[in-house]
């Protein structure tokens, strides 16, 4: 095989893009393989705690603390993170205007799924 190189699976997931916030979003209010999808979103809202998947700033962490706590039981690595996370969006909320604050404890069980 001269010439030829074998790409892994491990490569090809490297190269696709990542989700949409919209994705992320829809993905985690719905419980959609949460082990893929809450790294991605960390990863996002460790960037930027008020990330949003098109309802209102910071919906990412707010769909984020509407995860069971079994799920962050099995996860501790990513609990970590979250608690990281969750301390530096109420720190950005802060400097929200008061309706942008209490838009964040809105529901988010009607968030559409996308597929």
């Amino acid at each position: 095989m001269h010439g030829r190189r074998v790409v892994t699976g491990t490569e090809v997931a490297e190269a696709s893009p990542p989700p949409a916030p919209e994705e992320l979003l829809a993905a985690v209010v719905n419980g959609w393989r949460l082990s893929d999808v809450v790294p991605s979103t960390l990863d996002l809202v460790e960037r930027d705690p008020l990330a949003s998947g098109g309802r209102f700033p910071g919906d990412l962490v707010r769909g984020l603390m509407e995860l069971p706590g079994s799920f962050w039981g099995r996860a501790p690595r990513l609990y970590a993170r979250y608690r990281a996370v969750l301390r530096a969006s109420a720190d950005a909320r802060r400097r929200l205007p008061p309706e942008s604050r209490l838009a964040f404890w809105g529901p988010l069980d009607d968030v559409a799924g996308v597929r």
